[in-house]
């Protein structure tokens, strides 16, 4: 009855991990993408605007 409890508990960790991973990827995606966006659109803007102005 332990050792069939113990694999059970070991089962069921495996299943939720399997089950968590997408979804702690996809919250992580959701908060790392946005400040990134964010930056790069600035990075890309100030670029964009210093290669205007020296075009001028």
């Amino acid at each position: 009855m332990e050792k069939s409890t113990s694999i059970l508990i070991i089962f069921g960790a495996v299943l939720a991990l399997i089950f968590l991973t997408p979804i702690l990827g996809a919250v992580s995606l959701i908060f790392i993408i946005p400040p990134v966006f964010i930056v790069s659109v600035n990075a890309l803007s100030d670029k964009l605007s210093d290669f205007l102005s020296s075009n001028e």
